[in-house]
């Protein structure tokens, strides 16, 4: 049966206006087509959903989720101490409240694999509502190195080769390295690289030999240097730390950032959390304590916004990942990265929509399937009530209406049973 949901506003497919009075023709899960509402002509059998005077926009795309972590100022300890059964318990509310929150699909880029897996059949055989998942299930790490916790520890090239086979024998969509130590784990340096170029080049080729893309956290400006080279698909934080503790940053330039964008990769800022940080700071909020390696010289908030207008310049694509699950990145959260694109960025509301959706979709590598309105494409989709493009914080983080696949979620700000 076709449904038919009817809006005041609609984004158009080149994010730059509103489609006004439209329809959106939805047959079994995907977009038919989307017409004027005056040229449909009602008919019996048909389903309709008049969400009324509305905002419609794309369902949000978060690329950067850490599904078990309970983003609290003292994750880590919970982390540490909390049972699988715990962790699984706090997985499928922690997804339960990023669907609710107009995030339609999520990628996880680092959970325990007894976590990640079991939560995504548990989705596809819809015990709970979640976003569509894509997921890497354990990072690859060194021994005590980033995220070791719920990570693969690697310290040489064929047991990183092997650590990759054995994502992909599991399911992973992608996979996901540590080049750098982070700010997460105390026994990491995030100012050092944890692999050199030959082995962030072969993870990335076996991965694509494999079908899959590579990620890399990285932190430190050699780190970042190698994955640049190196190719890797999308540079998670793509800072530049300096390795002395007293400094804040190595060497970058606008070379380094041309050659980003000439090879086509992603960069994703995590910017949406520096805002929530910053916010959370602002009331008062317990801070995560720095990691030892750059307590004496952190970067700032400045420092960031600096680095990412210069890589825009160059023609970096910037990616909205939120790093959910880290401290004050709740999963209810994802619109913070839009927001910080237009607050720290300058960028405008329908640049920071779209990369929420559409680039980020480019990123993923699901831009055939989801990220716009337009026909033959899921039928993802969330409304609010009053204009993002007047006002980026519209974007709210209680969306009035989601519809995933086609089917309504929630409606006027209440789930649909």
């Amino acid at each position: 049966m076709k449904t038919i949901y009817k809006a005041k506003y609609i984004c158009n497919q080149n994010f730059n206006n509103w489609l006004i009075d439209h329809s959106i023709i939805v047959e079994n899960g995907s977009i038919i087509d989307v017409l004027p509402t005056s040229t449909l002509l009602e008919k019996n059998g048909l389903k309709i959903h008049d969400l009324g005077n509305v905002y419609l926009i794309p369902g949000l795309i978060e690329t950067h989720a850490h599904m078990h972590v309970s983003a609290t100022h003292d994750a880590l300890d919970i982390l540490l101490n909390e049972t699988r059964e715990q962790l699984l318990l706090r997985a499928s509310e922690n997804l339960k409240k990023a669907i609710y929150s107009g995030v339609t699909t999520l990628r996880d880029l680092g959970s325990r694999n007894d976590i990640a897996f079991p939560i995504r059949d548990a989705v596809k055989s819809k015990i709970f509502t979640s976003p569509k998942l894509l997921i890497s299930g354990t990072p690859i790490t060194i021994t005590s190195g980033h995220c070791y916790f719920f990570g693969t520890e690697c310290d040489s090239k064929n047991s990183v080769i092997k650590a990759i086979r054995n994502q992909i024998k599991l399911g992973a969509d992608h996979i996901k390295l540590m080049a750098s130590g982070g700010n997460f784990t105390p026994t990491s340096n995030p100012r050092e690289p944890q692999y050199g170029f030959e082995i962030i080049e072969t993870a990335r080729k076996e991965s694509e030999r494999l079908g899959v893309y590579l990620t890399a956290h990285t932190l430190s400006a050699q780190s970042t240097k190698f994955c640049v080279d190196a190719g890797v698909h999308n540079l998670i934080h793509s800072r530049f730390l300096n390795k002395n503790p007293s400094k804040k940053y190595g060497d970058y330039s606008s070379e380094i950032f041309s050659k980003i964008a000439e090879k086509g990769l992603f960069v994703e800022p995590t910017i949406g959390a520096e805002l929530l940080r910053v916010e959370a700071e602002k009331q008062g909020l317990p801070m995560r304590k720095p990691n030892w390696s750059v307590a004496e010289s952190p970067i700032t908030t400045q420092d960031m916004i600096d680095q990412f207008t210069k890589m825009e310049k160059e023609g970096v694509r910037l990616t909205g990942g939120l790093d959910m699950g880290m401290a004050y990145a709740t999963f209810d959260k994802s619109a913070a990265s839009a927001w910080a694109m237009v607050e720290f960025l300058g960028n405008n509301p329908w640049k920071a929509i779209k990369n929420m959706t559409l680039l980020n979709a480019e990123c993923l590598r699901i831009e055939n399937i989801t990220g716009s309105i337009s026909p033959q494409k899921s039928a993802d989709f969330i409304t609010f009530e009053k204009n993002p493009i007047d006002n980026i914080r519209n974007l709210t983080i209680n969306p009035s209406d989601v519809i995933l696949e086609g089917k309504l979620l929630k409606r006027n700000h209440k789930i649909v049973n």
